[in-house]
Parts: structure tokens; sequence; C-alpha cells
């Protein structure tokens, strides 16, 4: 399939033209440093606020956007830059799939979006965004809607994505503070809050999948695994040979961050998925 890839540049596009370069024609967009990745034709593309899409290329089959804006933490200054990568750039993302026919759409949203006091974390659950970045992915998925009676396009509502080279996200920070010896902050009475730590390998697995496979809608996408904060610093404590020190910060026990997984059940084997320990020396 000929996909254009936006973010291509980033932690988990480079996984993705990395695994899929060899089975698919790839066109990547970067914002700023060509990626060191051969097999993939490369496009320059920096969208921000009043940036055309106009120049992409029109004979591709496919698009996955997993663009992400470099100031997703930063509100409202950032806001603007959200919007434009998260809604806009999304927006003329979707009317070139139409202008080129091209078949199948993978938007790339987050389980942020949801309410974690609101009960079980499905798809068709009440939603909750608590910033602007969740909004703008919220958003984005709501404008993708009416694209499905166009061509398939689906968003993939991803959790805590981690991997070899990943930089200033939760699991290389617990790391970070393990090696420095700072404690490692824990709410509530157990071991702190409750995720699902998801390889991006296997976040590739699935995008490619519903490329070829042409879902529809939005989906969960998560490892069945469920770790405590406490469990995962263990886990890297172990691998780099340094027991974590652990400290209470006063916060009430956390509602977990766990996604219902039933529709991606359906649609995938999700028993390929890696478990963290299997991963963990790879991380340290």
């Amino acid at each position: 399939m000929r996909l254009l890839v936006t973010g291509a540049s980033g932690f988990l596009g480079r996984r993705l033209c990395t695994l899929l370069r060899e089975r698919h024609d790839i066109v990547g967009l970067y914002a700023s440093e060509r990626p060191d990745i051969s097999g993939v034709r490369w496009l320059r593309h920096r969208h921000t606020p009043g940036t055309s899409a106009a120049h992409l290329p029109d004979d591709v089959e496919g698009i996955v956007h997993l663009a992400q804006s470099a100031r997703y933490r930063e509100f409202p200054e950032g806001a603007a830059d959200m919007y434009a990568v998260n809604v806009d750039f999304l927006f003329q993302l979707l009317e070139h799939a139409r202008r080129c026919g091209a078949r199948s759409f993978v938007n790339t949203s987050t389980g942020g979006v949801y309410d974690a006091a609101g009960g079980a974390l499905r798809e068709d659950a009440g939603v909750r965004p608590r910033g602007f970045y969740p909004a703008s992915k919220l958003a984005a998925e709501a404008l993708c809607a009416p694209y499905e009676s166009l061509f398939a396009v689906t968003s993939l509502r991803l959790f805590f994505i981690y991997g070899a080279g990943q930089a200033g996200r939760l699991i290389p920070n617990l790391a970070a503070r393990i090696r420095d010896g700072q404690p490692i902050d824990l709410a509530g009475r157990a071991g702190g809050l409750r995720l699902t730590p998801t390889h991006a390998d296997d976040v590739v697995a699935v995008i490619e999948a519903a490329l070829a496979q042409a879902w529809q809608g939005t989906c969960n996408v998560a490892a069945p695994e469920v770790l405590s904060i406490e469990d995962i610093a263990r886990a890297l404590g172990g691998a780099l040979g340094i027991a974590p020190a652990f400290q209470r910060d006063g916060r009430e026990e956390p509602e977990p961050l766990v996604p219902d997984l039933s529709l991606l059940r359906e649609r995938f084997d999700i028993g390929r998925f890696r478990k963290f320990a299997d991963c963990v020396e790879t991380l340290v």
C-alpha cells in the first residue's frame, strides 16, 4: 500500500517507518530533522497555524496521522499549535484523502479523552478530556466521523506507549529517577496509578491491520497487561540493578486508566502484545 505518514520523525513514526518500509511504499513527513531510515520517501512539512497541505503527494492509498505538536504540554500558550496539528491538519488530510481516492485513514487519538472516574473505558462511554490536548484529539475524532461514508476512517485511542529510544515520557522518566536515586511518588495506599504499558511495535502492528482491514470508528489500543507505577518501577530497577525508592505523595487512590479491549479483541489478536517484563532490558 502507498502510505502517507505524518509525524514520521517522531518516536512512533520512526518505528512505523522502520517496520513497514519493506511491505509498503511510504512517504514520511518530518518537521525538522530528517530521520536516517532508508526505503522511505521523505518530505519536509511542519504544520503550524495557517499552513497549507496542498503540496502533499496525491498517489496515496492510506494515510496515518501521527504528527504531534511539540507544545502539547503548553496551555494556553501552545493551544494554537496543538489545534493546528491535531485539528486543522487532520481536516486537511481528510480532504486530501477524499480528493486522491485513499482507501484507509488512521487517526491516532488518546485514552485521555475518557473520564477515568466514569466507569469502564469503552469506546461508547462518556468522554471528559481534562486538558486542551485531549480535547483537541476528541475534536479530531468528531471530524473523522462524517468521512466514514467516503472511505475507511478509524481513530485509535492509544494508551501509554513505550519502547527503546523514547524520551520525556512516563517510563523513561521513571528509569531516570531510579538511576539518579530519586524517590518515585506513589498516589494512594497501594502501588500507585494502574495502567496498561503498550509497546510501540505492537501499536504499529495494529495500525497496519487497521489500514489493511479498513477499520471504522474509534477503537481502544492497549496491551491487556495491567501494571501499577510501583510494578513498572520495580521492573526497571531490576534491569538497572538499583532498588527503587518510593514515597507517598498524599494524593487519593487514583482511578485506574485501563481501557476496555473488547472491540480490539474482535479485530486483532492481542495475545501478540509484548509483556513489559520481556522488554524492560531494552528500556534502560
